[in-house]
């Protein structure tokens, strides 16, 4: 192999290879991705999958992290259960009348051990190693909604009673977004923290469709907690509910009787991760820009002087 002639190189080039070289000569330490959330999360089909959840979008996401990490996949943790909702997420008690399927979920030695105290586990034992966490991602909600909308009777009521009703779940899945990101930037405050808001797979009932219009709401007043969640917490929030809209039959087994996405939906869902997670942030941006303009600058004074010369 030839020999790399630096002083041949423009010294910006040059430098960038040093630095390279130097990035090949110390990997680093191992990175973590940790999912937490539903039965999405956990990357659920038209089937439960018994596993430890490395699959879905936890999966695809986790591939393309190795893309830009030199071929490196991160230690993929998936704590996501199906069933969980926000307030068992904290308790690890579902409500009455619903499921909780922890027992899928070959991480769970104990199924009846909460999620967050999971975490919190995890993340101890990972910071332990001498991992660095860098990635988690949250989402949860749609199993809030699926429980107050599944009751007897919801959809017969006054208007005004579903919206006193959704009103209240709405408002302990705000408290519960808020205690939930306060632990995991407790136990995990060098990651980055990724919120995903929800598909709709009702929209091919139509818009008269009771369960499309009420999952219309719900995905809105979502979307508005996502977005002061991660002011407030340092979050990205994760658009997937655009690239379902007109695919919901192809993204998802609706069509079916199940509103969980196959293959395709879940690959769409990672590629928007990893779009967001990719993205500078915008102080990063700033710096760029002032690095160009300072380049820029450089070569304007450095040329005026040459043209003087």
């Amino acid at each position: 192999m030839s020999r790399i002639c630096f002083r041949a190189l423009h010294p910006a080039l040059a430098l960038l290879l040093v630095f390279a070289s130097c990035g090949l000569a110390s990997a680093g330490p191992l990175r973590s991705y940790i999912a937490l959330g539903d039965s999405v999360a956990y990357g659920q089909t038209d089937v439960v999958p018994v596993s430890n959840g490395d699959q879905g979008y936890v999966k695809h996401f986790a591939d393309g992290l190795a893309k830009s990490n030199g071929g490196v996949r991160p230690n993929v943790i998936n704590l996501a259960i199906p069933g969980e909702q926000s307030t068992s997420f904290f308790t690890g008690v579902a409500p009455p009348g619903w499921v909780r399927a922890a027992g899928v979920n070959l991480n769970y030695a104990d199924p009846t051990k909460s999620q967050l105290s999971m975490f919190q586990t995890f993340a101890a034992a990972e910071h332990a190693q001498g991992h660095v966490i860098s990635h988690v991602s949250f989402a949860l909600g749609s199993n809030d909604f699926f429980y107050l909308t599944g009751q007897p009777g919801f959809f017969e009521l006054p208007a005004a009673q579903q919206q006193a009703q959704a009103g209240q779940t709405f408002a302990v899945l705000q408290a519960n977004y808020a205690a939930a990101l306060g632990e995991i930037r407790a136990a995990a405050p060098e990651a980055q923290l990724l919120l995903l808001n929800y598909y709709n797979p009702f929209a091919v009932l139509g818009p008269d469709d009771p369960l499309n219009q009420s999952a219309l709401v719900f995905g809105a007043l979502h979307q508005q907690l996502l977005e002061a969640a991660a002011a407030e917490f340092d979050g990205r929030v994760v658009d997937v509910y655009t690239p379902f809209l007109g695919k919901e039959a192809a993204y998802t087994h609706i069509l079916s009787g199940d509103v969980h996405p196959n293959e395709q939906g879940y690959q769409a869902m990672a590629d928007q991760m990893l779009a967001v997670a990719n993205a500078p942030e915008p102080s990063s941006l700033l710096l760029v820009g002032i690095g160009v303009c300072g380049l820029a600058g450089y070569r304007f004074r450095r040329g005026g002087r040459s043209a003087r010369n």
